[in-house]
Formats: C-alpha cells, sequence, structure tokens
C-alpha cells in the first residue's frame, strides 16, 4: 500500500457532515487508487441534501530531489447529489 487516508468527519454544505477515504496501491512506478466520500446535511425538518462520489485514478509520482516528490492522478469518477427538499 502506498497511501491511505480518512477523514472520519468533514463539514458537509451548511451544517451537515462528511466522510472520506482514500487509498493507492503502487506498482512498480504506476500508482493506482481508489476515493470515495459521502455526505449529508443535518435537519431537524427532514429537508437533507446528501451527496456520493467515487473516483478511479491513475497516478505517477516524480521526484523533483530528495526531498520532493509530486503526484499526478488522472481518472475518472462517479458524483451523485439528491436534493430533498
Amino acid at each position: 500500500m502506498k497511501y491511505f487516508s480518512f477523514i472520519p468527519l468533514a463539514i458537509y454544505n451548511e451544517g451537515g457532515l462528511a466522510l472520506a477515504a482514500d487509498v493507492s496501491l503502487e506498482y512498480e512506478k504506476h500508482i493506482f487508487t481508489l476515493s470515495t466520500s459521502t455526505g449529508s446535511e443535518v435537519s431537524v425538518l427532514g429537508n437533507n441534501n446528501s451527496s456520493k462520489q467515487l473516483n478511479v485514478m491513475y497516478g505517477r509520482e516524480l521526484m523533483l530531489n530528495i526531498t520532493l516528490f509530486i503526484v499526478a492522478h488522472l481518472g475518472l469518477g462517479y458524483f451523485t447529489f439528491k436534493p430533498n427538499g
């Protein structure tokens, strides 16, 4: 496993919660990444907007010097937004 990140709590829009995670695997000089996120507004009256996202990406790591790297990705994603109101 090359990289892993998980964001257990983030702000969604104007008063909601969001979760996000991604994992990157390295094969030789190639980096393959899967990223996902979901979020929803929290409302007492039930008018909640929500979104989901899934991304599949291919990347490469470029070494600028011994301590500085650039990681570039290109990929496809799916995004859905559900307005409830």
